[in-house]
């Protein structure tokens, strides 16, 4: 029962991530390890909330199982555009 995995996703992605990551192309280059780590650390806990009793205790599985990248790996791709 419940909302499927996939609304949940959406939800995630459009209402919490988007707050994470707006001033990224702003701040990318000033962000301190410990607020990269707060940051991924919303995606951790997000991404095992949405996997409820599916989610294992690596971020990288349940990443990989919700089609989601880390957010550095994001942060590493909007460095590369700004670069073109």
């Amino acid at each position: 029962m419940g909302v499927p995995t996939e609304k949940l996703i959406l939800t995630y992605t459009l209402n919490v991530r988007v707050h994470i990551e707006q001033n990224t192309p702003l701040f990318m280059f000033i962000l301190t390890k410990a607020m990269e780590k707060k940051n991924e650390k919303v995606q951790k806990v997000s991404a095992y909330i949405i996997l409820g009793e599916n989610a294992h205790f690596d971020y990288g599985s349940n990443l990989e199982i919700l089609n989601l990248e880390t957010l550095e790996e994001r942060r590493e791709k909007v460095a590369q555009i700004e670069h073109l």
